[in-house]
């Protein structure tokens, strides 16, 4: 079930953009996945270059519109946690684009361990298996 409709942004046959809840800034959105996933980690590569091109599409608006777009995915938190609780939502996977220039990386690096992202095929293969930054 999708939420409100004024909150859709974009849908493709296998993703919903949502403008966020409770916007932590103006133009803040989100990508869900339409199948249950509990991380991008684990999308099929069928599903690759659709994901891509939502991105690309958001990002390049965030662009035009803010001047900047970082993306990030902080896996299962807050009620989702333990597995069990509100399963139904937690298993569509939701990647947060926030228009901003932060450097995420650089503010997480020294309380955990990460490593950059070479693509996005090398994600499905280690997914579960390292912090990603």
């Amino acid at each position: 079930m999708l939420p409100e409709p004024e909150r859709i942004a974009l849908e493709t046959p296998n993703f919903v953009v949502l403008m966020g809840l409770g916007p932590i800034a103006i133009g803040y959105c989100i990508i869900i996945t339409r199948m249950h996933y509990a991380s991008y980690a684990e999308l099929p590569k069928w599903q690759l270059s659709e994901f891509l091109h939502v991105v690309e599409a958001v990002q390049q608006t965030q662009k035009e519109v803010f001047g900047a777009s970082v993306l990030f995915e902080h896996g299962r938190n807050g009620g989702c946690l333990p597995h069990g609780h509100d399963d139904e939502l937690c298993y569509h996977a939701h990647m947060h684009l926030l228009p901003t220039a932060a450097n995420l990386a650089s503010a997480v690096r020294a309380d955990y361990p990460c490593q950059p992202l070479p693509s996005w095929e090398y994600l499905s293969g280690r997914h579960a298996r390292v912090l990603i930054c």
